[in-house]
This record gives C-alpha cells, sequence and structure tokens, in this order.
C-alpha cells in the first residue's frame, strides 16, 4: 500500500525521543509540518535534533513519546518494505553492499534501464570516476565500500538515490563536507529534485537554505522558528542570527529574496 503525503503533512507530531532511557531528550514534543513537493531545511547547532529528526523520517530508530507519519500513517504501522519504497536517503552513513558499482546504484530501482542508469551516472559525476577506473561499472567496491574514497562512496549513494526517485528525500549536507566537488553535485541533486519529491534537508550551507520552501530552526530539540527564508530575515530571531554570523564568517552579504 502507498501512503502518499498530504498537502500539509504533519511528519513529526509531538515527537519525543532519547537515545536512552536515561539521557536527556534529543526531541522535545517537536512537531513539523512539511508540504507535500516542498523542501524543509533543518537548520541548528550541533546536538539540536537536526540529525535524528532526519533518522526518525528514515526509522532508524522509533519515537518514545508522539509519532512520526508519514501520509497521516504511523511509521510503526507501516511495513519495513512500504517505507522503503517512501524514502531515500543521501546520508554520510549510507552502506555499500558486497559488489559492483553498478549492482550499488541499481539498488535504487532494479528495474531501471540503461538509459535511466547513465544519466544519474551523470547527473551524480560519476562518469568522472568510471573513466579512470578499468573495469567501469563493473568495479567491485569491496564490503562496505572501503575500496573507493568517501567521496565515491558519496556519488554512488546520490545515483542510487536520483534512480530510486522516491517521493521523500532525505538529505544530510554534511556528507558533501570532504571536498568542494561533492558539495556541487549535492547542490545540483537539490536543484534537480526540487519540486518531484519532498526534500527534507539537513542544511549547512547558506545557499542551501536560501533555497528552501521552508526552514526550520532548531533548539534543545525543539523548533524554536519556522517559515520562509524570506520572511525569518526580516525577524529578529536565530534565523537572522544564523544569517548575520554566516555573513560575517563568509565576508558577502544575502538578499533576502521574495
Amino acid at each position: 500500500m502507498t501512503h502518499k503525503m498530504l498537502a500539509a503533512e504533519k511528519v513529526c507530531n509531538r515527537a519525543g525521543f532519547r537515545y536512552t532511557p536515561n539521557s536527556a531528550p534529543v526531541l522535545d514534543g517537536m512537531s513539523l509540518t512539511v508540504p507535500e513537493g516542498s523542501m524543509t531545511a533543518l537548520i541548528g547547532a550541533s546536538g539540536s535534533g537536526k540529525s535524528t529528526v532526519a533518522r526518525l523520517i528514515a526509522r532508524f530508530y522509533d519515537v518514545g513519546e508522539g509519532r512520526i507519519e508519514i501520509g497521516g500513517v504511523d511509521l510503526r504501522d507501516m511495513s519495513e518494505e512500504t517505507l522503503a519504497a517512501q524514502v531515500s536517503q543521501i546520508f554520510q552513513d549510507t552502506y555499500l553492499v558486497s559488489g559492483t558499482i553498478g549492482e550499488n546504484i541499481r539498488m535504487g530501482r532494479g528495474d531501471a534501464t540503461e538509459a535511466e542508469l547513465a544519466e544519474v551516472i551523470a547527473q551524480a559525476g560519476i562518469d568522472e570516476i568510471l573513466a579512470r577506473l578499468p573495469e567501469g561499472l563493473e568495479t567491485e567496491v569491496g564490503e562496505g565500500g572501503v575500496r573507493l574514497s568517501g567521496g565515491e562512496r558519496q556519488r554512488i549513494t546520490i545515483a542510487r538515490a536520483l534512480l530510486k526517485a522516491a517521493p521523500i528525500l532525505l538529505v544530510d549536507e554534511a556528507t558533501a563536507a570532504l571536498d568542494a566537488e561533492n558539495q556541487a553535485v549535492i547542490a545540483q541533486t537539490l536543484h534537480h529534485m526540487r519540486g518531484k519529491c519532498t526534500m527534507v534537508v539537513i542544511a549547512h550551507q547558506l545557499s542551501t537554505v536560501q533555497m528552501a520552501d521552508q526552514i526550520a530552526v532548531l533548539e534543545g530539540g525543539k523548533i524554536v522558528e519556522c517559515g520562509t527564508p524570506a520572511d525569518l530575515a526580516t525577524h529578529s530571531g536565530p534565523y537572522a542570527r544564523f544569517l548575520a554570523q554566516r555573513q560575517e564568517a563568509s565576508g558577502w552579504r544575502i538578499t533576502p529574496v521574495g
């Protein structure tokens, strides 16, 4: 059964989460509404709960209180197969299986045509990698992708997500931190997928934050501010302070767009 996201889907419904029963809450009664087909950027300091939100949506964990929902259905009431069909992830810790580069990409969608495979390979910049590998797509990656660099593993993860084209895409932009080329590929992926699926992005780059339809600012496991980039930039809140810090650090000025 397919659970289509509603027009304004409450993904996190009073969600609470602790990594251990006696630890401090990572999420504390957090609610987040994500419009279908939109891009939501999650920003906040380290430990604010951004990565936890994305991993709860992927159901790496279950909430201790409240609900995580897709299409109004609690993820705990979905089969693993149903959820897997709904969600793609581009995370730093995404695992590659022992096999070839081509086999790992095709895990996104086994019935993809050669033309579709070639398209995502180009979009993810893997054609540059294949050009220097004698066996090309038949190159063995090793268990977990140990025969590839971190950047190469990331490119394969991106291509897999593009090929799968799931209704929901979760992205941790920190995965692109290894080099500028990977950051450019992530940016191109977000541009390509924007409007084609519902995206939740753990954002670190100013350009990504400005691209989002809505921004959710997390502090202490709660959303303290949520709105469009243009609206939040005019308020004297956490996002405005975030902008000021990034502008000062980068030495350039951002003009809010309508």
